[in-house]
């Protein structure tokens, strides 16, 4: 088949949750079939100019043709500008953020000189693009489910004026999900979870689930994991969720457990952290900041626990999943977990405060047996249900062209 697939993002290089799945997923159903990415390129920390060609290159490796448009909605004062106008506009800003007339235009040549057989949309937000490829299935991706992730986040905003703006916001997503869900042929989530809240929310669409994955081939145990007293936290830093998550654990979580092991140390890794953290970490030595890596591998391999403290957000978390592969011990919020088809106790340790983080990681810490036992749960069940060639050829499963 041929097949059209829009994405809000460049997905190269595969580093972070949603670039991860983007490129593995593309991969797996280009094995069997013509692929044309068209994408969006909006921000210059993750897709700086020079590496532009470099991940074009990558992509048609697997894919027939890839058009990457560069969007300017997110430089300088025009992304504050953009939210402001969005409060006078019907649609969302994150709908508005990813309108562009050059998109529009190369989806229209390209349908005009290629036949497609399934069009696969890698957000709602580019339902706007709907009318533009003529009748053929559509298939439309939900990472998180958009009006509940926002929704989510104003729990936890202490600035009154943008809690005001995120209840605006989510308002408009939902209304939005609700009129354009349906007209999809289907709507994919990542978990059964996210289906049954978009089911809530919009009761006559179709949904399927396609849970995420991992390369089990790329990230495998390396060695036990001894007591090295070292944690570890590894996700993009320009994301909210995450830039949330080590915040909360470093002004809240971090000074229990020094007090409780003051051997211990923290390495963080994601691109773009915020002043704050950098500030943190310059004034605390126990935290090691490291910023974008090539390869996270050999940081996994030198600690005892990978910690997601995640609050925020929705889907599945890749970073989980990565760890999993690797063996790691895992101690994650129940929000970081969600979706996932984990036992905790048996594959992931749940800490939900600051107190039980500090108790999970102790217990972890002392007990060998736990987690060698851990190490070997996560693993078996990161490859027995979320390879990517198990969640590609599902994808490929539910494409049907039309007759």
């Amino acid at each position: 088949m041929n097949i059209l697939w829009l994405s809000h993002f460049v997905p190269y290089p595969p580093k972070g949750g949603c670039f991860q799945r983007s490129y593995n997923l593309l991969k797996e159903v280009a094995r069997k079939n013509e692929v044309y990415l068209v994408a969006l390129k909006h921000k210059e920390s993750s897709h700086p100019e020079s590496e532009v060609e470099r991940a074009k290159e990558e992509l048609e490796k697997f894919c027939k043709k890839v058009f990457i448009i560069e969007l300017t909605s997110f430089s300088g004062p025009n992304l504050p500008l953009l939210a402001f106008k969005s409060l006078f506009t019907r649609d969302p800003l994150t709908v508005n953020l990813f309108k562009s007339k050059k998109m529009r235009s190369v989806i229209r040549e390209l349908v005009q000189d290629v036949k497609m057989d399934i069009a696969h949309y890698d957000t709602i937000s580019l339902a706007e693009y709907f009318h533009d490829i003529g009748n053929v299935p559509k298939y439309l991706t939900h990472h998180g489910v958009e009006s509940f992730m926002i929704k989510r986040r104003v729990q936890n905003e202490p600035n009154v004026l943008k809690k005001f703006y995120l209840v605006i916001e989510a308002y408009k997503l939902r209304k939005y999900e609700q009129f354009h869900c349906p007209k999809f042929h289907l709507n994919i989530t990542v978990s059964e979870d996210d289906k049954s809240l978009l089911g809530n929310i919009s009761p006559e669409s179709r949904i399927e689930v396609v849970e995420n994955g991992v390369d089990v081939d790329f990230f495998l145990p390396q060695r036990a994991h001894i007591n090295t007293n070292r944690l570890i936290f590894a996700g993009r830093l320009d994301q909210y969720s995450n830039m949330d998550a080590v915040l909360y654990f470093c002004l809240r979580v971090w000074p229990l457990v020094k007090e409780k092991f003051p051997e211990m140390r923290f390495t963080i890794i994601g691109n773009n952290p915020p002043p704050k953290l950098l500030e943190i970490a310059d004034y605390d030595k126990g935290i090691e900041l490291l910023g974008y890596v090539d390869d996270v591998r050999p940081y996994f391999a030198d600690a005892t626990i990978s910690v997601c403290p995640i609050r925020d957000g929705g889907g599945t978390r890749i970073k989980i999943l990565d760890a999993m592969a690797m063996g790691m011990p895992i101690v994650s919020t129940a929000i970081g977990c969600e979706g996932l088809k984990v036992t905790p106790e048996k594959d992931v340790l749940i800490a939900n405060t600051p107190r039980d983080f500090v108790d999970k990681i102790e217990k972890l810490s002392s007990d060998d047996k736990l987690r060698k036992s851990m190490s070997s749960f996560a693993r078996k069940t990161a490859e027995e249900k979320y390879s990517w060639k198990i969640v590609g050829n599902k994808l490929s499963s539910l494409y049907v062209p039309s007759t």
